[in-house]
């Protein structure tokens, strides 16, 4: 019985350890979930994360809280603190679920190990709301800062955590 225990509590251990993102039936390892500031209202504030897929490549996800028919869309803008520039074509891959609009794009290898190497900056993406016919009624473009509200810290390690996910390049 002893046995059984220390198995459950370390099993629970190792789950709640990986970050995952689910996509359709599939499910991918992942790094946290970054809640980058922004200078928009607080519950713009977009979470993100970069998901393991194959042969190298990642996703990255991106949710902001649904209001009014809200999702990110449009080309997303990955600026590196090295002064790299990540541009990501909207695939328009999203979803909807407990008020969270959630978009997903993709990441080629190259651009995996750009960001393995130098920490994220900042992230710049446009909020669309549609109107009750589905039509795009109005678009606000906003960026998502990796640092501290009245500082000049970062606030997550990003290259480390895509470092560890995809392993050292």
């Amino acid at each position: 019985m002893k046995k059984l225990f220390y198995f459950i509590l370390l099993s629970s251990t190792i789950i709640h350890g990986q970050q995952m993102l689910m996509v359709g039936e599939k499910t991918y390892s992942a790094t946290d979930t970054w809640t980058f500031g922004c200078e928009c209202p607080s519950s713009i504030a977009p979470e993100i994360l970069i998901a393991k897929g194959k042969d190298g490549k990642g996703m990255l996800s991106i949710k902001i809280m649904d209001y009014m028919n809200d999702h990110v869309g449009g080309d997303l803008l990955i600026y590196l603190m090295n002064g790299t520039i990540i541009k990501c074509q909207d695939r328009k891959i999203r979803d909807k679920a407990n008020n969270k609009s959630t978009s997903l794009y993709y990441l080629t290898q190259l651009e995996i190990e750009k960001m393995s190497t130098s920490r994220i900056r900042s992230i710049r993406f446009c909020i669309h709301t549609l109107d009750p016919y589905g039509h795009i009624f109005s678009k606000e473009t906003f960026i998502g800062y990796n640092k501290e509200y009245f500082s000049d810290n970062t606030k997550f390690d990003t290259e480390v955590q895509i470092s560890e996910l995809f392993g050292s390049y």
